[in-house]
């Protein structure tokens, strides 16, 4: 666009076209930095919810990485759902249900109970009207056994009924959670797919494409081929692509992103 502008102000000061040229590029110029600028505040507004979430006061600067498909080993794999945690904390809901019913169960078993004594005596002690010094041996023994049945088990029973139920219900909700899960990684592979797609297409064939339309367009444009209206058409075309190519790697890594949710990596 800078070059744009460049040219239509040169054609403009030596009278080969009007000023409407020169404005449309300076004002299709402005519109871009003004895109520029927006992004500019958006990076700045992610940043600071980045320092909110570490806690940071002070400033950072993000790595500067190539902005390319993310790698999709290890998560092209459907069992790998059975690892989400999600998943895993249903489960120990369904163990955790079994274990209650077991507590509750063990309420209507009987109670035994057994123990042992031995006892010693110390000092005189009057037995039969005579005076007898004991010197602290073992003297008496015994043992006891006892046995417990609950009689009123009717609350009892109530609740291992429940948590019977619970058992039930917690395990459909850990079914149909694997099977929405594992619908859900069906969904995301097909999107995936379909993103990889878009990828493979602009980069073996669209920028290729868009580089040759900003180049032709430019050198038509410069020999007086064709008019502003279509250098700009051919200029916004050539940014489309670019702009889609870049919009498509961004789907594909939000699925890989999804994928990897998924598969817990």
């Amino acid at each position: 666009m800078q070059k744009f502008v460049r040219s239509a102000s040169l054609r403009f000061l030596t009278g080969e076209t009007n000023s409407l040229e020169k404005t449309t590029a300076e004002a299709k110029q402005q519109e871009l930095e003004q895109k520029i600028k927006h992004n500019d505040a958006m990076i700045w507004v992610e940043k600071s919810k980045i320092k909110t979430f570490l806690n940071r006061q002070e400033n950072f600067v993000s790595t500067d990485t190539s902005f390319v498909a993310l790698p999709t080993l290890g998560i092209l794999d459907s069992t790998l759902v059975k690892e989400n945690p999600n998943v895993k904390l249903a489960s120990q809901q369904v163990n955790v249900a079994e274990a209650n019913q077991k507590v509750e169960k063990s309420t209507l078993m009987p109670d035994i109970s057994a123990g042992y004594f031995i006892q010693s005596l110390t000092g005189n002690q009057e037995v039969n009207g005579q005076t007898v010094y004991y010197d602290g041996s073992p003297r008496f023994q015994g043992f006891s056994v006892g046995i417990s049945l609950p009689i009123f088990a009717g609350s009892n029973v109530s609740k291992i009924q429940a948590s019977k139920t619970n058992i039930e219900i917690q395990q459909k909700n850990a079914d149909y959670l694997k099977l929405e899960l594992a619908n859900h990684y069906q969904q995301q592979i097909q999107q995936l797919n379909t993103f990889q797609s878009l990828v493979d297409y602009y980069k073996n064939t669209a920028l290729a494409n868009a580089d040759l339309i900003t180049k032709n367009a430019g050198k038509a444009y410069q020999n007086g081929d064709v008019s502003y209206v279509e250098y700009v058409q051919a200029l916004e075309t050539a940014l489309t692509i670019r702009t889609n190519y870049i919009n498509a790697i961004h789907n594909f890594n939000q699925t890989v992103i999804n994928l990897q949710f998924l598969v817990n990596q």
